[in-house]
């Protein structure tokens, strides 16, 4: 099993529960909390150690430079889908992060509930984000 399809595998355990539980931010900000919870079940360590500020810029950041992960065009599932904060065209403040799923579906954390699900498809991720909010869209996959 590749490392992105034992990180999609995790990632479907936790849909319909709260993969953030400790609520180490609130549930609006809560997206790259509950992909480093979900990483961590998978993999035993952090994305970005030490853990600490969760943020999709920073991810970000890290996640270009990281040798265990590479950007990709063609987003599989277990591959990360990111828009990070700070990047909107629109002056939009938050951006949001997920985990690509089977059928071009999108899991990641709801906003208004705290909760992992199925919120997005590839579609409507970018008709949000990248047209309507103006982010950029990037796809990384753990290698």
């Amino acid at each position: 099993m590749t490392k992105s399809e034992l990180l999609f595998t995790e990632a479907i355990k936790w849909l319909g529960k709260d993969a953030s539980p400790k609520d180490k931010v609130t549930d609006d900000l809560a997206c790259v909390d509950s992909i480093e919870q979900i990483h961590h079940r998978a993999f035993g360590e952090y994305i970005c150690p030490p853990y600490g500020e969760v943020s999709t810029l920073r991810l970000y950041d890290k996640l270009k430079v990281h040798a265990g992960w590479r950007i990709i065009q063609t987003p599989t599932p277990g591959a990360l889908i990111l828009s990070p904060s700070g990047m909107s065209s629109k002056n939009y403040k938050h951006g949001h992060i997920g985990i690509v799923g089977l059928g071009n579906m999108i899991m990641s954390n709801d906003s208004r509930s705290g909760i992992w699900i199925e919120g997005y498809s590839l579609q409507s991720w970018h008709h949000v984000f990248e047209k309507q909010m103006g982010f950029p869209v990037f796809y990384f996959e753990k290698i």
